[in-house]
């Protein structure tokens, strides 16, 4: 595949190059294909939100936010843009406005699994068991797949105390990814709170195993545990 854009003076063959960039792992080339598409259609879209999609990948967080309040002035529709500009405010620790995206983002496209996960993890982080337990069970329902909503269905569960419902939750995320190394972790906790020791070891062996460790927030959660 050649990288000569056939028409120069088009913004979507420039947005066209830039996704090609992108998957080929060239960041840089992705951003100036982008830019380029931006500045001959300062109000092309797709261009706005692949660039900002870009700066997320590279955790260029701000920017990020910036390009998709772009997309969202354009197109306020655009579910996708409001998704994940709330990922990029998630990322910079602005939870409230990230909430708000995420709803917005839930009522354009109802049927966007990784929406309600996300909105899933900040009620979790607000300790709205009910609440995130609700939506990781509506993001399973669209994408059964999604193993990261399994594990954080999981964690809703077990701070709950359904130490069955999480260890099954947990089972199934590893299921879908068995190199889901802090699944492991998360399952040994919920075992070693249910008092099954030698299993909650092979899980965090396990983990040791793919990561080389375990998360600093799991050893403290396992010492927790045995001080009780």
């Amino acid at each position: 595949m050649t990288d000569q854009i056939i028409s120069p003076d088009s913004a979507a063959a420039w947005n066209n190059r830039g996704a090609i960039h992108w998957l080929r792992g060239s960041p840089d080339g992705a951003l100036a294909d982008f830019n380029r598409a931006i500045e001959l259609d300062p109000r092309y879209a797709d261009a706005w939100y692949n660039l900002g999609c870009a700066r997320l990948g590279q955790k260029d967080f701000r920017a990020a936010i910036a390009d998709f309040d772009q997309v969202i002035r354009i197109n306020k529709k655009h579910a996708a843009a409001w998704n994940n500009r709330g990922a990029a405010r998630i990322a910079l620790g602005d939870a409230e406005d990230a909430l708000a995206d995420f709803d917005q983002a839930i009522y354009l496209d109802p049927y966007r699994a990784s929406a309600w996960s996300n909105r899933g993890n900040i009620r979790y982080d607000k300790r709205d068991w009910d609440g995130a337990i609700a939506d990781h069970s509506r993001a399973i329902e669209l994408e059964p797949r999604l193993f990261e909503s399994w594990n954080n269905r999981a964690n809703a569960r077990r701070a709950k105390g359904d130490l069955d419902g999480a260890i099954a939750d947990y089972s199934r995320a590893l299921e879908l990814n068995p190199w889901y190394a802090l699944c492991y972790a998360n399952r040994g906790v919920a075992r070693l709170m249910k008092g099954s020791i030698n299993e909650a070891e092979r899980d965090f062996d396990q983990c040791r195993e793919i990561a080389g460790h375990l998360p600093p927030h799991i050893v403290q959660h396992i010492n927790e545990l045995k001080v009780r």
